[in-house]
């Protein structure tokens, strides 16, 4: 398995520069399915190896995991702040990069979401608006009460 961290350039709906940490196995073949997993209000993209296991979790698992850098956003397109489109760089972005980086399951039934508090709003939400590009969702402690829309 690697663990890498990635800088993605501005040429993306955000405009500006997305850190991501990836865990890719290894001694697999693929393609893989891929999880997304967004992370929480006062974290950014290295919390879930920073403070879980993870690492040791997906160890023996042919799965790609994919931790984005979301800031602040809850995940959504902010329409009065420029280009503060989390959602559609998750969405559309940040899919069509790790499909074309990694060898993938490129469809739905090859992706899942899930999330921690805001991340975890996020990542219901997402599914729930993009059935299409998720398969399944998941939502630890999900930041409902106050979440943006």
């Amino acid at each position: 398995m690697a663990v890498c961290e990635l800088h993605l350039n501005q040429t993306n709906c955000l405009q500006k520069m997305v850190s991501l940490t990836a865990i890719i196995p290894e001694g697999f073949d693929g393609p893989f399915p891929v999880y997304y997993l967004l992370h929480g209000l006062s974290d950014d993209h290295t919390a879930w190896v920073r403070r879980t296991s993870i690492e040791r979790y997906v160890q023996n698992v042919p799965m790609i995991v994919i931790m984005p850098n979301g800031d602040r956003s809850f995940y959504c397109d902010a329409f009065d702040r420029g280009f503060n489109k989390y959602e559609s760089f998750i969405v559309r972005d940040l899919v069509d990069f790790v499909d074309t980086t990694f060898r993938t399951i490129p469809s739905r039934k090859g992706r899942a979401i899930g999330g921690l508090s805001m991340g975890g709003y996020g990542a219901l939400k997402l599914a729930l608006k993009y059935p299409d590009v998720y398969c399944a969702a998941v939502s630890h402690s999900g930041a409902w009460i106050g979440a943006a829309s």
